[in-house]
């Protein structure tokens, strides 16, 4: 039976060979259309299934938070309360996240300038705007250095003088001012109170804490 069919394809090969080679080239041509109109779609999340109760739990989080990457937890601070009144609260939340085998890290705290200071100083000015070098060089001019000399002396004859030895040393000419409203700037519109240490917003009603999975978001069934 193999062979009957084998002969009988060679004979239509040989007998229809000029109606082969145009249907080739029409088919060809045919793909060749389609082909350009195919699309590339670079959102991964249209490559799953689009009716999977996963899925749309997955997008909705998406459309809610705005983020991929990190899980953004939201703690509401009452009205009048200081928000270092909850500081075990706080680190106790941060320790149960940190305990959670799908949480690789969390971050609530601002992290210490000083102990970036020896990478950030040397390319520190290449991060200001040029008004703000002229503030700097406002810093650095004789009567700049004069006022920041005497407030280095108030700050050194104050009782707290120990711990504020080391910031008077790494900032003589008190730039630091200049440098936290650049961070402060680049917040993309969220206001944060740095000097409480914490991520929280400049009315003290929010603070944030943001969690890494231990897999990307793209992995829906962890998601």
């Amino acid at each position: 039976m193999t062979d009957k069919l084998l002969d009988a394809l060679a004979r239509l090969c040989l007998t229809r060979s000029k109606q082969i080679i145009v249907g080739a080239v029409v088919v060809a041509l045919i793909a060749v259309a389609a082909g350009m109109r195919l699309t590339f779609d670079p959102d991964l999340l249209n490559l799953i299934p689009q009716k999977n109760r996963q899925v749309n739990e997955f997008r909705k989080v998406l459309r809610d938070m705005g983020t991929i990457d990190y899980h953004i937890v939201v703690l509401e601070v009452p009205p009048g309360r200081d928000v270092h009144d909850y500081d075990s609260l706080i680190d106790a939340i941060a320790d149960g996240y940190r305990k959670n085998p799908r949480i690789e890290d969390v971050a609530y705290k601002l992290p210490n300038p000083l102990d970036f200071v020896q990478i950030i100083l040397p390319r520190a000015l290449l991060l200001l705007t040029p008004a703000e070098l002229n503030d700097v060089a406002a810093k650095l001019s004789d009567q700049g250095i004069r006022d920041s000399v005497a407030r280095n002396r108030a700050l050194l004859d104050t009782p707290q003088a120990i711990a504020l030895k080391q910031l008077v040393q790494y900032d003589p000419f008190n730039l630091a001012p200049i440098f936290m409203r650049r961070i402060q700037g680049s917040g993309a519109g969220m206001q944060l109170d740095t000097s409480s240490g914490y991520y929280l917003s400049s009315d003290h009603s929010m603070l944030l804490m943001l969690t890494k999975p231990r897999r990307p978001a793209q992995d829906v069934p962890f998601a």
